[in-house]
């Protein structure tokens, strides 16, 4: 029988902006589930639908802080809430383009539900990604070598 080891990294869903992500929350387990703001205007929106019980006790706890948000460590708690807000640390006009938001879902008595992310503009979705060059000093010495190798390659094409 093969035995399966699961990472911290792996025991959350992805959500992503403007997809809807379908999930099952077992009756009183927490599930975890995370979103890369690239850069996203602030606040995002939240779209969270209950599709087959309507009576669950649904509570999802958001932070950018804790990878493990929770009652006693989140930024954001909502209940039962349809459309929701989550806005940016110090009241920031964008999330930066590295920053996480994680969230953490239970209920109850357990239920099944849809949810998707909206911003009017997310930075990283807007412009391709760009080749990243860094204005490093060179010294004669590195800059010879690379002029030799160039050079060398020539040679051989």
């Amino acid at each position: 029988m093969k035995q399966i080891v699961a990472t911290k990294n792996e025991r959350y869903l992805v959500i992503k902006f403007n997809e809807w992500k379908k999930s099952v929350l077992v009756e009183e387990s927490e599930m975890y589930f995370k979103l890369e703001l690239l850069g996203a205007e602030s606040p995002i929106t939240f779209t969270c639908e209950i599709i087959d019980n309507q009576k669950a006790d649904l509570v999802i706890y958001m932070s950018t802080e804790h990878k493990e948000p929770g009652e006693k460590k989140h930024q954001r708690m909502v209940e039962r809430m349809k459309r929701f807000k989550f806005a940016a640390k110090k009241k920031a006009a964008f999330f930066g383009m590295d920053d996480v938001c994680y969230l953490m879902m239970k209920s109850s008595v357990g239920c099944t539900l849809k949810i998707t992310v909206q911003s009017n503009k997310i930075q990283a979705l807007a412009e391709p990604e760009k080749l990243k060059e860094f204005n490093a000093a060179k010294t004669k010495a590195e800059i010879q070598a690379d002029e030799y190798a160039a050079k060398k390659k020539e040679m051989y094409i």
